[in-house]
Formats: structure tokens, sequence, C-alpha cells
């Protein structure tokens, strides 16, 4: 099976981008400066736009958490290789940019991750 979900890609520019819960739970309260933890984050670039970024990344990462759920409860998790991938970064403010295709570790170095019970 293949899941790709579509967050995080544009538009995330609004609560209708969003679910509204995560949002309001973990980002609305938080200034942009707070959540560009990096040395080369300027906030000025990142437009407002971090905070549905970042929503869209824990919804799909909540998600996930409910797949794994599901193969546990079916008794299948220890019969199933999971590899979770992403194709880019986002520059999320990073060098003054926010979106993908730059040439900067932020877009590029992205996780894999590989889940084999048996290895």
């Amino acid at each position: 099976m293949l899941w790709a979900p579509n967050p995080p890609h544009n538009p995330y520019a609004g609560l209708g981008d969003v679910d509204p819960d995560i949002y309001n739970t973990y980002y609305a309260s938080k200034t942009i400066a707070e959540l560009g933890l990096r040395d080369n984050f300027i906030s000025s670039k990142a437009q407002g736009n971090i905070r549905y970024y970042f929503s869209n990344l824990t919804s799909v990462d909540q998600q996930f958490g409910r797949v794994l759920q599901a193969l546990e409860e079916s008794g299948q998790a220890d019969n199933t290789i999971v590899v979770i991938e992403a194709d880019h970064g986002d520059m999320a403010g990073s060098h003054g940019l926010f979106d993908k295709g730059f040439m900067y570790q932020e877009a590029f170095r992205i996780p894999l991750i590989v889940r084999w019970p048996a290895r």
C-alpha cells in the first residue's frame, strides 16, 4: 500500500487550509519568530504562513499515527515494512525564502524512516 498525503503543499495561507483544532492547539499563540528556530530564519519572509505549514505537518503526523495504530490493532504491525519519505522540504523562512525548489539543506535534506520489525 502507498499513501501519499497532499499536505503540506500550497496553499497554506489561512484556517481553511489546515485543521483548525491543530492550528489553535499548537500554533495560533506562537509568534513567527518562536517557530523559526534556525539561525538563518528571517521572520518577515515567513509571511505568517509558517503557522499553517507546521499545522499541516502536525496533521500528517497525526494521521500517520492512525495508520500505525490500525496496523497494531489488526495484528499486522510485525508483518509490515513501513517507509516514510518526502520529496522535498520547505524553506519556511530560512535564508529569507518560503517555498521549495531552492538548493539549501532545508529543502533537500529530508527524512527517510524505515520501520522493519524483523530487522
